[in-house]
C-alpha cells in the first residue's frame, strides 16, 4: 500500500513536471533582487571607496551588477554635484569669494572622476561654475543702466540669490517681482505665479545663452505655488514662447542632460473630455500626448547630428506596433515594438518593409502588458567613418540592436511620405498609447530645434520579412548598458 501510494506520488510529479515544461509560465521570472539591492547599499554608503568600487562594476561587462552600478554611480554624481554647487552659491553669498571657488573646483574634480564616460555632463558642470564666477563678479552694480541690467540676469542664474539682485534693481516692476521670487512658492496666488513668470520670461527674452536658457528654467519652476515635479509635462511650459522653449530645449540636450520633447510638439489639446479617444491622430492630453486609432507620424521637432539618445515613457492601453523612426542621413531605420495579444511579440530594427536590419527579437510573455508602463531608450552611436550602431532597450534591458555603416544601408523601397528629413518620428499602428515623456540628450554634436506642422502623414511600419543583415561593423566605440559611449 506505501508502495502504491509513493508510486502515485511519483507520477503525479513527473505529469506535473512535463506540463511545466510543455507551458511556459504565465509571466517571466523576476530578475534576482540581490545586485540591485547590494548596489543600492554601496550608493547610500556614498564614500570616495564607495564610488571607486561603484566606477569598478559599471565597467564589469561580466558582472551581473554592471547595469545597476552604472546608473547607481550617475544618481550618487549627480546628488554631490548638486550638494557641492549649492554650498558654493551660499558661500558666494557669504562674501567668502575663495570658499566658493575651491567648492567649484571640487564640482569639476567630482564630475571628470564620478562621469569621465559623459564629456557633456562634465562640460556642463564646468560652465556652471564659470557662470558662478560671472554673477558673483556682479556684487557690486555697476554705474552703467546695460550693465546694472546684464548683471542683473546673470544674479537671477543663481535662482536663489534674490538679495544680490534686488542691489541691482532699478524700476518698481523689478524690485516687485524679486520679492514674489523670495517668497515661499506655497504662499503666491496664481496671480503672483503669473505675475512672476512673466517677469523671468521678458529678462529671458532680453538675454543671451546659458543666462537666457536658465531664466527660461526659472519661469518653468514657477509654474504653481508648490508643485514639485511633475508628471504632466505640459505644466510648466503653459505660455513660454515657442522660440524661447526650443533654445532652452536645444540647450539642455546639447549639455547631455534628458529634455522631454513633448512640449515642443504641435498636437491639438483634447476637448472632448479625459480619455475621450477621437478615431485618429495624435493629441495632448493632462499627463502627456496620447494616439487613438491609426494615428499618423508624431514627428518630434528637432534634428540630431551625431551621436545622441531618445527615450519614451509610455503607457501601452493597447496597440499593434510602436515605432520609433530614427533617421539616418536621408533614410529612416524602423526601431519597433510589436506586440502579440500580451503573449510576447518582437523588437527589432529595419530599414523599410522588405529590407531587414536586425534579426527580430522575440519577447517574453507578459514583456508588454496592455495598460503597463515601460521605458524605452534608443541608442544611436555614428563616428567619422560613417559606421553606426542602433540599440533599443526597454526597461534598462538590451533587446536588439544593429552595427552597419551608412554606406552598406540601401535605398528603402517606399519613401516615408512627409516626415521632415534628419527629424526623429513616433509611429503607433492600429492602437493607443499615451506618451508621458518622449526625451533626447546628444552624447555628441548639437540638437537643431526645427518647425513642424503636426499631424504627418506616413507608411505604415510592418515587421521585415528574414532578410540578409548588412554587414557587422567591428571598430565602433565601446559603450555600457547606459548607452553612453
Amino acid at each position: 500500500m506505501v508502495k502504491d501510494l509513493t508510486d502515485q506520488m511519483a507520477r503525479e510529479a513527473a505529469e506535473k513536471a512535463a506540463r511545466e515544461a510543455a507551458e511556459p509560465p504565465p509571466h517571466p521570472p523576476r530578475p534576482p533582487l540581490g545586485p540591485p539591492r547590494a548596489v543600492r547599499v554601496v550608493e547610500t554608503i556614498g564614500s570616495q571607496a564607495a564610488r571607486d568600487l561603484l566606477g569598478q562594476l559599471a565597467h564589469d561587462a561580466d558582472s551581473p551588477f554592471m547595469p545597476y552600478a552604472a546608473a547607481a554611480r550617475q544618481r550618487l554624481a549627480e546628488r554631490m554635484l548638486d550638494a557641492l554647487l549649492s554650498r558654493a552659491d551660499a558661500a558666494g553669498r557669504a562674501g567668502d569669494l575663495p570658499a566658493a571657488e575651491k567648492l567649484c573646483d571640487q564640482a569639476q574634480a567630482l564630475a571628470k572622476s564620478s562621469l569621465p564616460d559623459d564629456e557633456r555632463r562634465v562640460a556642463s558642470v564646468r560652465e556652471d561654475c564659470r557662470e558662478r564666477q560671472k554673477a558673483r563678479a556682479a556684487a557690486d552694480p555697476p554705474a552703467d543702466a546695460s550693465a546694472r541690467r546684464e548683471a542683473l540676469r546673470r544674479r537671477l542664474v543663481l535662482a536663489d540669490d534674490l538679495a544680490g539682485a534686488a542691489k541691482l534693481a532699478d524700476d518698481k516692476e523689478v524690485r516687485e517681482a524679486l520679492g514674489l521670487a523670495a517668497k515661499p512658492p506655497e504662499d503666491l496666488t496664481d496671480a503672483e505665479v503669473a505675475a512672476l513668470r512673466t517677469f523671468y520670461l521678458k529678462e529671458a527674452q532680453a538675454a543671451e545663452g546659458r543666462v537666457r536658457t536658465n531664466l527660461v528654467s526659472l519661469a518653468m519652476a514657477a509654474a504653481r505655488p508648490g508643485s514639485e515635479s511633475t508628471e504632466k509635462p505640459f505644466e510648466r511650459s503653459e505660455g513660454v514662447p515657442r522660440d524661447l522653449l526650443a533654445a532652452w530645449s536645444a540647450e539642455q540636450a546639447g549639455r547631455g542632460r534628458w529634455t522631454d520633447l513633448l512640449p515642443l510638439l504641435d498636437v491639438p489639446p483634447n476637448d472632448k473630455g479625459q480619455n475621450s479617444a477621437p478615431d485618429n491622430g495624435w493629441w495632448r492630453e493632462w499627463n502627456g500626448v496620447k494616439s487613438g486609432g491609426s494615428p499618423p507620424a508624431l514627428v518630434l521637432p528637432v534634428q540630431p547630428a551625431g551621436s545622441y539618445q531618445l527615450r519614451t515613457q509610455f503607457v501601452a492601453w493597447w496597440f499593434n506596433a510602436m515605432s520609433v523612426l530614427v533617421p539616418i542621413g536621408d533614410r529612416y531605420a524602423v526601431v519597433a515594438l510589436a506586440p502579440n495579444e500580451g503573449k510576447g511579440g518582437v523588437a527589432f530594427i529595419s530599414i523599410s518593409e522588405n529590407v531587414g536590419g536586425s534579426e527580430p527579437v522575440k519577447l517574453p510573455p507578459g514583456a508588454l502588458v496592455p495598460a503597463g508602463e515601460y521605458e524605452a531608450v534608443i541608442t544611436v552611436l555614428q563616428d567619422a567613418k560613417g559606421a553606426v550602431l542602433i540599440r533599443l532597450a526597454l526597461d534598462g534591458r538590451t533587446l536588439v540592436e544593429w552595427k552597419v555603416k551608412t554606406s552598406d544601408v540601401p535605398k528603402p523601397d517606399r519613401r516615408w511620405a512627409r516626415l521632415l528629413s534628419g527629424c526623429p518620428a513616433v509611429f503607433v499602428k492600429n492602437g493607443s498609447v499615451l506618451l508621458r515623456h518622449c526625451s533626447v540628450r546628444m552624447l555628441d554634436g548639437k540638437l537643431t530645434p526645427v518647425k513642424v506642422t503636426q499631424p504627418q502623414p506616413v507608411a505604415p511600419a510592418e515587421a521585415p520579412p528574414p532578410a540578409e543583415a548588412p554587414p557587422i561593423v567591428e571598430d565602433l566605440p565601446q559603450f555600457d548598458d547606459s548607452g553612453v559611449p
